[in-house]
C-alpha cells in the first residue's frame, strides 16, 4: 500500500528541530487524529499550531509571534481580538447566530448601506456571497455581463481550479456559452505568516 501524503508529512514533523516541542507535539496529533486536507500540506513545511491573536498578529502555541499575512483566509480582515466586534457579534450571536442566506434586518442594514457607499448613479445591488464558489461565479458572471464576451481565462492548477470547472459546468448546463481559455499555473510556497 503506497504511503500517503500526510504519512510523509508526520514523518517530516517527527524530524523537525526548527520548531518548538509544542507545536511539534501538536502536528503530531493533528496529522494522528484529524485529515490535513490540501491546505495545511502544500503552504507550509512546518505549520504553526496558533493559539491566540490580537490585531494583525497571531501567536503560535510556543510564544512565537507572526504577522497574519492571510487574515484567517480573509474571514479575519477586521483583525483578531477587537474588543468592540467581539461587543457586537455577542450581542447578535444572542439574538440570532445565524440564519443561513435568508433576509434579516441586519443583512437588508448591511447591503443597504454597501449600495449607499458603493460610487456611480445608478441602480446598485449587493450580492453577499457565502463561499469562495459564489465569489468565483459572481466575478464570472459580471464580467461577462459587463463585456458581452464569452471567454475566460483562468488558471489550471491553481488554488480554486474546482470551483472554475464547476462554474464552468454549470454555465454550460444552462446553456450559456462559455470558454475557458487556461494556463498552467505552477504552485510556490507562499508567505502566510511573517515571522517577527
Amino acid at each position: 500500500m503506497a504511503t500517503k501524503p500526510y504519512e510523509i508529512f508526520l514523518e517530516r514533523v517527527k524530524n523537525m528541530k526548527q520548531i518548538g516541542p509544542l507545536n511539534k507535539a501538536y502536528l503530531e496529533d493533528f496529522l494522528n487524529y484529524d485529515h490535513p486536507g490540501c491546505v495545511l500540506m502544500s503552504k507550509w513545511s512546518q505549520p504553526p499550531i496558533i493559539e491566540k491573536g490580537k490585531g494583525n498578529r497571531v501567536w503560535d502555541v510556543d510564544g512565537k509571534e507572526y504577522i497574519d499575512c492571510i487574515s484567517g483566509f480573509s474571514s479575519m480582515n477586521i483583525g483578531h481580538g477587537d474588543k468592540r466586534i467581539s461587543k457586537v457579534m455577542a450581542e447578535q450571536y444572542e439574538k440570532l447566530s445565524h440564519w443561513f442566506d435568508f433576509p434579516t434586518p441586519e443583512r437588508i442594514r448591511l447591503i443597504k448601506r454597501l449600495a449607499d457607499i458603493t460610487p456611480g448613479d445608478f441602480n446598485k445591488k449587493v450580492r453577499l456571497a457565502l463561499s469562495g464558489s459564489d465569489a468565483v461565479e459572481l466575478a464570472i458572471r459580471s464580467a461577462r455581463s459587463y463585456t458581452k464576451k464569452t471567454h475566460i481565462i483562468c488558471f489550471y492548477g491553481a488554488d480554486k481550479p474546482g470551483k472554475i470547472e464547476l462554474t464552468l459546468g454549470f454555465a454550460e448546463f444552462f446553456r450559456q456559452p462559455i470558454k475557458a481559455v487556461r494556463f498552467i499555473f505552477q504552485k510556490r510556497k507562499r508567505c502566510l505568516f511573517v515571522s517577527v
